[in-house]
């Protein structure tokens, strides 16, 4: 069987020519393509050509150590551990950039698909800085993999996490070696009265916080300019009420 396929093999590199004085420049005289796979072929198999084809031989050899190589990078690969982030802020951010993908098999899942550089949100909102100025996407990390969803529930014991596509509401599973958890924090309103989204007031803490209150302010002062408009009303348009005295916020007065 072996001595079949190396005839065939023979014939067929017959086919190939050498141009010019470039030993190695090839070409086929026909459309005809060999395609080889390092595992289901092996090298003893290609002893018999002959001596006159020792310029496909060499070029063959070439392509299938190349191949076998890159066959078996894909299967140390897969033999990573899984580490599944949870979460892209600071914390997932950093840690997915700097683990090692060499040894881990690094899966990030988050609603956001980015990055924010948030000392800056200030900035974007009042217009100093444009919005893409201080996100950046996750998909820049090399060696990732990226879903954009949201984490619904944790099984510790089968070491899986329950997914939600943020677009479709698709739900799928990801399992994991070792799981991270940094998926941030919420606002807390300190149970000052009245401050809640339902009540006319926007928090600053993410990207879209940040343009609501952009157009926000913008909205208000354009109202403000209309002709004939009451004194009474143009001072509630231009009426801004802070809540709170962090740092986003004084950087906001300012």
């Amino acid at each position: 069987m072996a001595m079949r396929e190396a005839g065939k093999l023979t014939m067929r590199s017959r086919r190939l020519q050498v141009r010019g004085k470039d030993k190695h420049s090839l070409r086929w005289q026909d459309r005809t393509r060999i395609l080889f796979s390092p595992f289901s072929l092996s090298l003893r198999r290609y002893t018999t050509l002959s001596a006159a084809d020792t310029t496909a031989t060499a070029d063959i050899f070439e392509g299938l150590t190349k191949n076998k190589k890159a066959y078996t990078a894909i299967y140390k690969r897969d033999a990573r551990p899984p580490v599944v982030i949870l979460g892209s802020g600071w914390a997932g951010f950093q840690l997915a950039r700097d683990l090692n993908k060499a040894k881990f098999d690094v899966t990030v899942i988050s609603d956001r698909n980015h990055f924010l550089f948030t000392p800056l949100l200030p900035s974007t909102t009042v217009g100093t800085l444009e919005f893409r100025t201080i996100q950046e996407p996750v998909r820049t990390i090399p060696g990732i993999k990226f879903y954009q969803a949201r984490a619904t529930r944790l099984n510790f014991e089968e070491r899986q996490v329950a997914c939600e596509e943020y677009y479709l509401k698709e739900r799928f599973e990801v399992n994991y070696e070792y799981l991270i958890l940094a998926v941030g924090s919420t606002t807390n309103t300190f149970n000052v009265p009245g401050v809640c989204p339902d009540n006319h007031v926007y928090f600053l803490k993410q990207l879209s916080d940040a343009r609501a209150i952009r157009s926000r302010i913008i909205e208000c002062f354009e109202r403000a300019s209309y002709p004939d408009l009451p004194s009474a009303a143009q001072a509630r348009l231009l009426s801004f009420l802070v809540v709170g005295g962090g740092a986003h916020i004084c950087g906001v007065c300012e």
